[in-house]
């Protein structure tokens, strides 16, 4: 059988990296080579916290001209995964309507509140199967709506942030559905957008993107990357574009009694199954029901992860350098349990000085 070679570009809040990997079904190998890692990270631009997506966007292109003479040149296909609930607007040429805001910008506080004075929680709930968190999408367009509806009125499409950049690269204009899933907008059972959602959220409806599901091809290349990148036999593929959709279908586990930690700036704990479960106890712990890759469903809860650790490396005087392994092992040479934090606390969200 014919080997397979591709690249892989995943985005996270802290960092992003560009992987080459080949497939080998005669050998069941698969050989992955992490070719470039570069930070992310949000900045402040007029006001708010954004992503500089444009930067994100030529690291790529350069760690893709690295992959581009690997496996004998029979590199074919490329996706991308990201984080959820952050989204960028296009404008009616195409372009992207200033940087995306990130979600920990303080736009959306007491917004779900807000929000559900005339949309019940619980009934959000059994629609979506989302917990309800201040950032997600859902609350983030609520506070566009109430602040700048124009900057809506004049959009041609919402793209999730990985949708955004299968756009950037293909041309494409879909939503993948394990990176819609995060919105709160996406109805967990039909997994189609919910029109109740919408409608009572009054945004122009044109904005949400027809719904693919991972392994659809969109495309290849644009001619411009094409020729900047030297791979001139690649695709764009909508892979699970949430990168927990695609961090949980790797695990190399069978059957269904195991439960996953995915950890990253967030971590998240949770199951994979067939059906959401948005039962009164899954309500009342706030738990997350996500559409994963094969039709699955990651039922889980959000939790803090490496976030406090990482904001602690840009306050901590002479932290800036050091990596995990180097934080853990001074936190073992310290007395135990002298300290106890919620890590889950409000406080610790965006603190301007998170040592402090």
């Amino acid at each position: 059988m014919t080997q397979h070679a591709f690249i892989a570009a995943d985005l996270g809040a802290e960092s992003g990296r560009v992987t080459a990997g080949r497939l080998d079904p005669d050998a069941e190998r698969l050989e992955t080579r992490l070719i470039r890692r570069f930070p992310t990270g949000s900045l402040p631009v007029l006001g708010r916290l954004r992503w500089d997506v444009h930067r994100f966007r030529e690291q790529i292109i350069d760690g893709m001209k690295e992959c581009a003479g690997l496996f004998n040149g029979e590199i074919r296909s490329v996706g991308f995964d990201a984080w959820g609930v952050d989204y960028g607007l296009l404008s009616k040429d195409g372009g992207l309507a200033g940087l995306p805001v990130s979600y920990r910008d303080p736009r959306t506080k007491g917004i779900p509140d807000a929000f559900c004075e005339s949309f019940p929680r619980r009934r959000l709930y059994d629609l979506s199967g989302v917990q309800i968190l201040e950032f997600n999408t859902l609350f983030q367009l609520a506070a566009l709506v109430r602040e700048d509806r124009r900057a809506l009125e004049n959009a041609e499409a919402l793209l999730f942030i990985p949708d955004l950049f299968n756009h950037l690269f293909s041309g494409s204009r879909i939503s993948e559905t394990t990176i819609a899933s995060t919105s709160q907008m996406l109805n967990c059972r039909t997994r189609k957008w919910d029109a109740e959602i919408v409608r009572s959220l009054g945004i122009p409806e044109r904005l949400l993107q027809s719904l693919v599901t991972p392994g659809t091809a969109l495309g290849g290349l644009l001619p411009e990357l094409s020729r900047r990148t030297g791979l001139e036999d690649c695709r764009v593929v909508a892979v699970g574009c949430h990168d927990t959709a695609s961090a949980v279908a790797a695990v190399p586990a069978e059957g269904e009694d195991w439960a996953f930690i995915s950890s990253g700036t967030w971590s998240l704990v949770g199951v994979e199954g067939r059906e959401p479960v948005v039962t009164d106890a899954a309500f009342a712990f706030n738990m997350s029901n996500e559409a994963g890759v094969m039709g699955t469903v990651r039922t889980l809860k959000n939790v803090t992860g490496l976030w406090i650790l990482q904001r602690l490396r840009e306050s901590l005087p002479g932290a800036s350098g050091l990596d995990y392994g180097a934080f853990a092992g001074l936190a073992a040479g310290r007395p135990d349990f002298r300290s106890l934090i919620d890590p889950d606390d409000p406080v610790f969200f965006n603190p301007p000085d998170m040592a402090e």
